[in-house]
């Protein structure tokens, strides 16, 4: 019985299964039969040399090899560039200095690229369109003129060439629009406190980082309301000081056509003080910020008597004012052997050349904070505070006989 059923299923598989052997050998048959007629001889088969062999699969290796490594030098970020002005926008780009993101930081930088690819083009071609994007969306103009750039490369050599061939191209783009430039540069550094501010105010690492560097140089300034001004007022309040951060460059003189100016509030604190400017000597006019707000600070003297005032720098609204003293006053208080009150003060000038020549430097070698005239026990005195180096100098110099009256120097 097991043998019928095993002759059964053998016949029913024979049946099944295609006979395709006569088919393959009557298709070889007809290519050579093809091969004969067109007198077609197929090569001989040689033998592959092994050393043969081998270079070619190590060239094959070298081209896989080269390939990848141009296509990851070309996609990895080499440097990082921050513009900021109110708008923010970080720029990565690799080796060749080809874009690879262009990441907007605030609404305005929203607003500035518009839909703009940028992705693989030259930087300095997407430098000059987004610099022409925030001179037609009015972010730059005659009202505010200044620009920060902020480089970040691993390479300081690097980063310091770039920072410079940006902060000229960028000063030619805004002359080539009629504008007087104003451009701070730095070179920054991977800094996780830096960071965390920029996080935390919604401002670029570059614009955090010069905000830290400032409040460093001047204890009256906070970041609070550092990080809400556009770079522009940031600028204004780096000249009034006149000493820029360590590692900053300025160039150019920020705009100040937004505020009322210098010879308005004179006016202002004149006409408060029931003065006349023919009566009155002014020796300091500078930008401030009290309170985050940007105001003007004042100082004049008038017949003996110092006056000192604070003014909103867009309203002109009176914010604080001081009187100090009168010639009888004075005159009568003084113990220092030095001329009365009403003696020509030999000027500011004189008076930083008086404290120059005592510390042995000249003008060019240094930086000056501050030069003003001030009372001291009745005295008329010239404030001179510069720098030189990390090394810095205060000197009280006697406004009517230029006397050095106090010297001090710290490192």
């Amino acid at each position: 019985m097991k043998k019928q059923v095993e002759i059964r299923l053998a016949d029913a598989i024979e049946k099944e299964t295609p006979d395709v052997l006569p088919r393959i050998l009557q298709r070889i048959a007809e290519k050579r039969e093809t091969q004969e007629a067109q007198h077609v001889v197929a090569p001989a088969v040689k033998k592959r040399s092994p050393l043969r062999a081998w270079a070619v699969a190590a060239a094959a290796v070298l081209v896989l090899a080269l390939g990848g490594t141009y296509t990851y030098r070309n996609l990895t970020p080499d440097s990082s560039i921050a513009l900021d002005v109110n708008p923010s926008i970080l720029l990565t780009v690799n080796r060749q200095e080809r874009v690879l993101s262009v990441t907007p930081q605030n609404a305005d930088a929203e607003v500035v690229l518009d839909g703009m690819d940028l992705k693989n083009v030259d930087l300095d071609v997407a430098v000059n369109a987004l610099i022409g994007s925030m001179l037609k969306n009015g972010y730059i103009s005659e009202l505010a003129n200044s620009v920060l750039i902020s480089v970040e490369n691993s390479d300081p050599a690097k980063a310091a060439q770039l920072q410079e061939h940006l902060a000229q191209s960028v000063g030619e783009l805004l002359r080539a629009n009629n504008l007087a430039p104003s451009v701070l540069s730095q070179t920054v550094t991977e800094d996780e406190a830096v960071k965390a501010l920029a996080e935390e105010y919604g401002i670029s690492e570059g614009k955090a980082s010069l905000i830290y560097k400032l409040v460093e140089l001047d204890a009256t300034l906070t970041v609070d309301h550092l990080a809400k001004l556009q770079v522009n007022d940031i600028k204004l309040l780096i000249e009034a000081r006149q000493e820029t951060p360590a590692g900053v460059s300025a160039e150019g003189t920020a705009s100040s056509a937004a505020y009322l100016g210098t010879d308005a509030v004179k006016e202002i604190a004149l006409a408060d003080a029931g003065l006349d400017a023919a009566e009155t000597t002014f020796y300091e006019i500078s930008f401030d910020l009290d309170d985050g707000q940007m105001v003007y600070e004042l100082e004049f003297m008038s017949a003996g008597t110092e006056y000192e005032y604070e003014i909103d720098a867009a309203s002109g609204a009176i914010l604080q004012k001081e009187q100090k003293g009168n010639a009888k006053e004075q005159t009568k208080n003084t113990t220092a052997p030095t001329a009365p009150a009403t003696s020509p003060l030999i000027g500011v000038e004189s008076a930083k050349d008086c404290a120059l020549k005592d510390a042995g430097l000249s003008a060019s070698e240094v930086t000056f904070s501050k030069a003003k005239l001030d009372e001291e026990d009745g005295v008329q005195v010239y404030e001179i505070e510069f720098r030189m180096g990390k090394i810095k100098y205060e000197y009280k110099i006697d406004a009517a006989t230029g006397a050095v009256l106090e010297a001090e120097q710290d490192d």
